[in-house]
C-alpha cells in the first residue's frame, strides 16, 4: 500500500468516526457525593438530570426524546467524578446545548464543563492548540462537530487544523 493510498484511509476513517460522534458530549459535573444511595440514585436518572441542567443553568429547553442516552464513562486521569456522555437524537439539539456552554464562564456557576468526545487524533490536535494558547501564541482555540480551529489573532480568520502540518504551518 502507497503513502499516500495510507494517509487517505486514514483521513476517510478518522472523518467517518467524527461523523458517528457528532450527536455525543460529554459533560462532567463536579460535586462530592457521600452517600452510595445517592450515587446510585444519581445514575438512575442521568437523562433527567441533563434536561434540567439544561434548562436551569443553560436556558435551553430539552425535552425527553431529545436524548437517546445519558451513561457515565470512566474517570479520566484528572476528573474528580465519572462524566455523563450524552447523545442527543438531534444534532440541532446538540449543538444547542454545546452553544450555550458558553453561559457558564461568566455566570459564578462552576464545576460545569461541557465538551465534545473527540477522537484520540483530534483530541491530540486540540491539546496541542490549547498549549499554543496557553503560551499565548495563538488567541484563542475550540472544537466544532470534532474539528479543531484557531485563530492566531483576534480579528483573523479562524483556521482550520486537521493534522500536524496545518498545526506546524501556524505555529510558525
Amino acid at each position: 500500500m502507497k503513502l499516500c493510498t495510507l494517509i487517505i484511509a486514514i483521513y476517510t476513517t478518522d472523518n467517518c468516526t467524527i461523523h458517528a460522534l457528532v450527536t455525543l458530549l460529554i459533560i462532567n459535573i463536579i460535586r462530592l457525593i457521600t452517600s452510595q444511595l445517592a450515587l446510585q440514585l444519581l445514575n438512575l436518572n442521568l437523562a433527567v438530570q441533563v434536561e434540567q441542567k439544561c434548562s436551569n443553568v443553560l436556558g435551553i429547553k430539552v425535552q425527553p426524546t431529545d436524548i437517546s442516552i445519558a451513561h457515565r464513562i470512566p474517570k479520566g486521569k484528572h476528573d474528580r467524578s465519572r462524566p455523563i456522555m450524552v447523545r442527543f437524537n438531534s444534532r440541532r439539539i446538540r449543538d444547542f446545548v454545546y452553544s450555550a456552554r458558553r453561559k457558564l464562564h461568566g455566570s459564578g456557576i462552576s464545576g460545569i464543563y461541557i465538551n465534545e468526545h473527540l477522537t484520540k487524533h483530534n483530541d491530540h490536535l486540540f491539546a496541542a492548540c490549547r498549549n499554543l494558547r496557553k503560551e499565548r501564541k495563538i488567541h484563542s482555540t475550540w472544537t466544532w462537530h470534532g474539528i479543531t480551529y484557531l485563530k492566531k489573532l483576534q480579528n483573523s480568520r479562524a483556521v482550520k487544523i486537521m493534522n500536524d502540518d496545518d498545526l506546524l504551518k501556524v505555529s510558525n
